[in-house]
Order: C-alpha cells, then structure tokens, then sequence
C-alpha cells in the first residue's frame, strides 16, 4: 500500500459492525492506540454504576463523570426530572466519551430509571450525611450488581430514589462537617469501591459480547473523519 493509502485502506467485506469491519479501522489506528483501548477495555467494569439524580451544576456533573471514566465505570444513568444534563468540557476532558450514559427526561424520569437498574439486576445505595439508619459505605458488599446514586446538591435525593433504594449509605465523618461535595463525594466512593471490587472474588469484567461492541464504538471514536471513511466504504461496497 503506498504511503497515500494508509489511512483509507479498501472497503471491509460484511456488516458495518462486524470484525472485519471493525479490523479495518483498527488499521486506522497506531499499535499504541489498539493496546491502550485493549488494556482500558480490560479494567472496565458493569458490576458497579452511578446514578446522578437532577444534579444541577454543570462542573459537578462532569467531574462526577470524570472520576467515573478514571475509575473504570461504563454506565453512569442520569436523572433529568427538572435540571437539564450538561457537560462542561474543561472539567469533563472527554471523560463522558468513553462512557454509556443512560439518560431519563421529565417527571416520568426516576421510575424509568428504576426500572433500567431492576432489569440489569441492581441493587440501589442512597448516598447521604451520616443520619439514622444509614451504613458506611465500607460495609456494601458485591454479591449483586451494586448503583449507587447521588441527589441534587441542594435537595439530596428523590422521595421515588430514597423509597426505592435498600440502604442508605455515608462516607464517615471525623470533623465538624457532616457532607462533601459531591464531586468530591463521588470520587471517594468510586475510588474504595472499585479497589475492593477488583480484589474481590466477583467476576466484575466486561462480557465477551460488551468488550467487543466497545471496542468498536471506542475504534471509531479514536479515528479523525471516521464517518466520511466509512460512508466511503460503504460507496465501495455498493458499486461493487
């Protein structure tokens, strides 16, 4: 192939998300790329996730979001009754494109939510201040697929969230105040969480199926101008 070539390499035969597909445009990529993609990929996990429940403030969301991605969290579900989900890109850096956001709009937004995290076999952690009831963190086990939600910075969490959670967790307090932020909150969580997660006997890794599905989301994602070279292929594909 002359050197002209190597960033449109022939069409791939088959499906547009198929492995040879998906071998095409890893081609795209420097060897670097491909083992940086395989090594995250490696460490990603769906046994634990966040849920954001009307987060209002745009800086806290994205570093919310990006203490997820660092820690190897997939799916972060999103609760927009009323506050609109917003990304600020400088405190984000990029974080949300790595991620599975799965997003609920408008009153209908919680039990949609809800039923998402039932169907995927969650069990639900309140996140709160030390009060009556409520259990450190350190003590949530991994015998289920574990979500733990965060309310809003003013209001906490939803009467439809708190009803529905099975325990109401707290990160201990040794000082005068008796909350964090909840930026500052999250990373605490995701941090001890996902290092006890790992060490656990828990089969915490992606599928077989979900590595390869993101490995081409994660593929394109990685490749400048991906849809005019594949819209180029597929021209190929059918004047053959």
């Amino acid at each position: 192939m002359s050197p002209q070539d190597t960033r449109h390499p022939p069409a791939p035969q088959g499906s547009s998300s198929g492995p040879e597909w998906l071998a095409r445009l890893q081609d795209l990529l420097t060897e670097d790329r491909r083992r940086r993609l395989d090594s995250v990929l490696a460490r990603r996990t769906r046994r634990l996730t966040l849920v954001l429940d009307d987060i209002r403030q745009e800086h806290n969301v994205s570093a919310v979001l990006r203490s997820a991605e660092a820690f190897g969290i997939q799916d972060v579900y999103v609760i927009e009754t009323d506050e609109s989900f917003q990304v600020t890109a400088k405190v984000a850096m990029g974080s949300h494109r790595w991620l599975t956001l799965h997003r609920f709009h408008g009153p209908e937004a919680s039990p949609a939510c809800l039923q998402a995290l039932q169907a995927g076999g969650y069990r639900l952690a309140a996140t709160g201040p030390p009060r009556d009831g409520a259990i450190s963190f350190e003590t949530l086990d991994f015998d289920r697929p574990l979500a733990i939600a965060l309310g809003n910075e003013r209001l906490g969490l939803s009467p439809a969230i708190l009803a529905a959670a099975e325990c109401c967790v707290t990160i201990p307090m040794q000082g005068f105040v008796e909350s964090l932020n909840i930026s500052v909150a999250a990373a605490i969580l995701l941090q001890q969480l996902t290092s006890r997660l790992r060490g656990s006997p828990v089969d915490w890794r992606l599928t077989e199926a979900e590595r390869s599905e993101l490995l081409l989301d994660w593929t394109r994602k990685s490749i400048p101008s991906v849809d005019l070279i594949e819209a180029r292929w597929r021209a190929a594909e059918e004047a053959r």
